[in-house]
Protein backbone atom coordinates (compact mmCIF):
# COMPACT_ATOMS: atom_id res chain seq x y z
CA UNK A 1 0.00 0.00 0.00
CA UNK A 2 1.66 3.22 -0.56
CA UNK A 3 2.41 5.42 2.09
CA UNK A 4 -0.04 7.94 1.94
CA UNK A 5 -2.55 5.11 2.78
CA UNK A 6 -4.50 5.46 -0.78
CA UNK A 7 -4.90 2.59 -2.72
CA UNK A 8 -3.97 2.52 -6.58
CA UNK A 9 -5.63 1.45 -9.58
CA UNK A 10 -3.65 -1.43 -10.89
CA UNK A 11 -1.54 -0.88 -14.18
CA UNK A 12 0.14 -3.60 -15.25
CA UNK A 13 3.84 -3.39 -14.89
CA UNK A 14 5.78 -5.58 -17.81
CA UNK A 15 9.13 -4.97 -16.17
CA UNK A 16 11.76 -6.02 -18.97
CA UNK A 17 14.77 -6.93 -17.04
CA UNK A 18 15.53 -7.73 -13.27
CA UNK A 19 14.07 -10.59 -11.10
CA UNK A 20 10.70 -11.74 -11.79
CA UNK A 21 8.00 -9.63 -10.00
CA UNK A 22 4.79 -10.36 -8.73
CA UNK A 23 1.58 -7.99 -8.14
CA UNK A 24 -1.05 -8.66 -5.97
CA UNK A 25 -4.23 -7.19 -6.83
CA UNK A 26 -8.11 -7.46 -5.25
CA UNK A 27 -11.29 -6.78 -6.12
CA UNK A 28 -12.71 -3.57 -5.69
CA UNK A 29 -15.59 -3.84 -3.34
CA UNK A 30 -19.31 -4.52 -4.80
CA UNK A 31 -18.50 -6.62 -7.38
CA UNK A 32 -20.78 -9.38 -8.29
CA UNK A 33 -17.86 -12.04 -8.74
CA UNK A 34 -16.43 -10.58 -4.69
CA UNK A 35 -14.96 -14.01 -3.08
CA UNK A 36 -17.00 -16.58 -5.91
CA UNK A 37 -14.91 -19.43 -7.36
CA UNK A 38 -14.32 -19.39 -11.52
CA UNK A 39 -17.73 -22.45 -11.01
CA UNK A 40 -19.82 -19.11 -10.44
CA UNK A 41 -18.87 -16.73 -12.65
CA UNK A 42 -18.71 -19.07 -15.86
CA UNK A 43 -22.44 -20.57 -14.30
CA UNK A 44 -23.66 -16.49 -14.14
CA UNK A 45 -22.14 -15.40 -17.68
CA UNK A 46 -19.70 -12.91 -15.29
CA UNK A 47 -16.72 -11.64 -16.70
CA UNK A 48 -13.56 -10.99 -14.61
CA UNK A 49 -12.67 -7.37 -15.39
CA UNK A 50 -9.03 -6.04 -14.91
CA UNK A 51 -10.67 -2.41 -14.38
CA UNK A 52 -12.45 -3.85 -11.64
CA UNK A 53 -9.53 -4.61 -9.26
CA UNK A 54 -6.72 -2.41 -7.66
CA UNK A 55 -3.12 -3.09 -6.68
CA UNK A 56 -2.68 -4.16 -3.25
CA UNK A 57 1.55 -5.42 -3.33
CA UNK A 58 4.24 -5.45 -5.15
CA UNK A 59 7.53 -6.92 -5.25
CA UNK A 60 10.25 -9.20 -6.33
CA UNK A 61 9.30 -12.68 -6.50
CA UNK A 62 12.03 -15.23 -5.02
CA UNK A 63 13.33 -18.06 -7.36
CA UNK A 64 11.09 -21.15 -7.58
CA UNK A 65 8.03 -19.86 -6.23
CA UNK A 66 4.95 -21.23 -7.15
CA UNK A 67 1.75 -20.17 -7.04
CA UNK A 68 1.06 -22.56 -3.97
CA UNK A 69 3.65 -21.11 -2.23
CA UNK A 70 2.34 -18.12 -2.75
CA UNK A 71 -0.81 -18.73 -1.94
CA UNK A 72 0.62 -19.82 1.16
CA UNK A 73 2.75 -16.93 2.11
CA UNK A 74 -0.34 -14.08 1.84
CA UNK A 75 -2.36 -16.16 4.04
CA UNK A 76 0.64 -17.54 7.00
CA UNK A 77 2.99 -15.08 7.09
CA UNK A 78 2.51 -12.00 4.93
CA UNK A 79 5.64 -10.25 3.67
CA UNK A 80 6.95 -7.27 4.46
CA UNK A 81 4.93 -3.73 4.14
CA UNK A 82 1.83 -6.08 3.01
CA UNK A 83 -1.34 -4.67 4.40
CA UNK A 84 -3.67 -6.42 2.58
CA UNK A 85 -6.30 -8.97 3.15
CA UNK A 86 -5.32 -12.85 2.92
CA UNK A 87 -5.34 -13.95 -0.68
CA UNK A 88 -8.29 -15.03 -1.34
CA UNK A 89 -10.82 -16.86 -4.07
CA UNK A 90 -11.54 -13.43 -6.40
CA UNK A 91 -8.17 -12.20 -5.96
CA UNK A 92 -5.42 -12.33 -9.05
CA UNK A 93 -1.69 -12.62 -8.74
CA UNK A 94 0.10 -11.39 -11.64
CA UNK A 95 3.12 -12.85 -12.39
CA UNK A 96 5.88 -10.87 -14.66
CA UNK A 97 9.53 -12.11 -15.67
CA UNK A 98 11.21 -10.63 -18.50
CA UNK A 99 9.05 -8.71 -21.07
CA UNK A 100 5.70 -11.06 -20.16
CA UNK A 101 3.27 -10.79 -17.55
CA UNK A 102 0.85 -13.81 -16.51
CA UNK A 103 -2.64 -13.30 -14.40
CA UNK A 104 -3.78 -16.09 -12.09
CA UNK A 105 -7.62 -16.10 -10.72
CA UNK A 106 -7.34 -17.10 -7.32
CA UNK A 107 -10.02 -20.03 -7.53
CA UNK A 108 -11.61 -22.17 -4.74
CA UNK A 109 -8.99 -24.74 -5.65
CA UNK A 110 -6.36 -23.61 -7.38
CA UNK A 111 -5.38 -21.20 -9.75
CA UNK A 112 -7.10 -19.91 -13.23
CA UNK A 113 -4.95 -18.41 -15.79
CA UNK A 114 -6.93 -15.22 -17.34
CA UNK A 115 -5.15 -14.65 -20.57
CA UNK A 116 -7.19 -11.21 -21.62
CA UNK A 117 -6.76 -9.32 -18.17
CA UNK A 118 -2.88 -7.68 -18.65
CA UNK A 119 -4.30 -6.92 -22.27
CA UNK A 120 -7.06 -5.42 -20.83
CA UNK A 121 -5.38 -3.43 -18.23
CA UNK A 122 -2.56 -2.59 -21.16
CA UNK A 123 -5.33 -1.20 -22.87
CA UNK A 124 -7.44 0.97 -20.24
CA UNK A 125 -3.88 2.53 -19.45
CA UNK A 126 -3.35 3.67 -23.53
CA UNK A 127 -6.89 4.61 -23.51
CA UNK A 128 -6.41 7.13 -20.52
CA UNK A 129 -3.03 7.93 -21.44
CA UNK A 130 -4.64 9.10 -24.93
CA UNK A 131 -7.51 11.22 -23.28
CA UNK A 132 -4.90 13.25 -21.29
CA UNK A 133 -3.12 14.29 -24.34
CA UNK A 134 -3.94 17.82 -25.67
CA UNK A 135 -4.15 18.25 -29.23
Amino acid sequence: MPSDGQMKIYICPVRKSGMPFISLVILKKGRDYRFMGMDFVTAHNLKINAEDYRLVYGGKLSEGKTLEGLYERFNINHPAGYEGHSLSVSDVVVLTNGGSAKAYYVDSMGFAELPDFILQRQHEVKMNHKEKIPL
